[in-house]
């Protein structure tokens, strides 16, 4: 239910509410993949880039094929000027979801990236 909740808020922008409800979520949980990409995307939101690419690469190791982790991570990576893992992660997010919404923008950043 917390994992739901902080899903929810998050969509609604409310980002810290959000971060309180999936931290009870990974408490209870254990740190599922879910609540893991969950709270990194939040982190994404929130433009705190480092703790972003922390939980998405923690939810990443407990579930590989979490492909809207890559794309977010890999944005993440961007702001922190680290273009080289932007590229590896957005291009593991086009081979694991290619019909994905976010996919086309991941092409073209992929294509911008390698200019």
């Amino acid at each position: 239910a917390f994992l739901v909740q902080g899903t929810a808020l998050a969509r609604l922008r409310r980002y810290d509410e959000a971060m309180a409800a999936l931290g009870t979520a990974r408490e209870l949980d254990g740190g599922t993949a879910e609540t893991l990409y969950q709270m990194g995307a939040t982190r994404a939101f929130q433009q705190k880039w480092t703790d972003a690419v922390a939980l998405l690469t923690e939810a990443l190791g407990k579930e590989t094929g979490k492909a809207l982790a890559y794309y977010y991570r890999a944005l993440a990576q961007e702001k922190l000027g680290r273009k080289d893992l932007m590229v590896i992660d957005l291009d593991r997010f086009v081979k694991v979801a290619p019909t994905a919404p976010e996919a086309e923008r991941a092409r073209a950043l992929l294509a911008a990236a390698s200019r």
